[in-house]
């Protein structure tokens, strides 16, 4: 074989090989437009005007605060359920006497209150 021959075959092969490579990086389809990430979307609903992300901030702020306190308000109940005032039987702790003495303040209040009138009505007759 000759020289230039040899460069004639090696040429051929080098140019399938780059129509080869090419033919294996092109794609199937075209491809898709790029989607917008979400923090474009974010910035171009929010970050693009002051006033927009002052409104972002204060609801986030509240939404945020809200979210922990409940939280936290739900973590305390289940600790301590059984020793709040809100948590605890108070029937448990009623008695019969109880009961007779709150009878009997109230008509105490009764009486003082109907004595009460008949004062205001004799500084009337005056």
């Amino acid at each position: 074989m000759t020289l230039v021959t040899k460069m004639s075959r090696n040429a051929r092969l080098s140019a399938t090989a780059r129509q080869m490579m090419v033919f294996y990086r092109r794609p199937l389809s075209t491809p898709a437009a790029p989607q917008k990430s979400m923090l474009d979307t974010w910035y171009s609903t929010f970050g693009k005007s002051s006033v927009a992300y002052a409104t972002w901030l204060v609801f986030g702020i509240l939404g945020a605060e809200l979210v922990t306190g409940w939280a936290t308000d739900a973590v305390w109940n289940s600790v301590n359920y059984g020793r709040t005032f809100d948590t605890i039987d108070w029937t448990q702790f009623k008695s019969e006497d109880d009961d007779e003495d709150d009878e009997e303040e109230d008509e105490d209040d009764e009486d003082e209150d109907e004595e009460g009138e008949e004062d205001e009505d004799d500084d009337d007759d005056e």
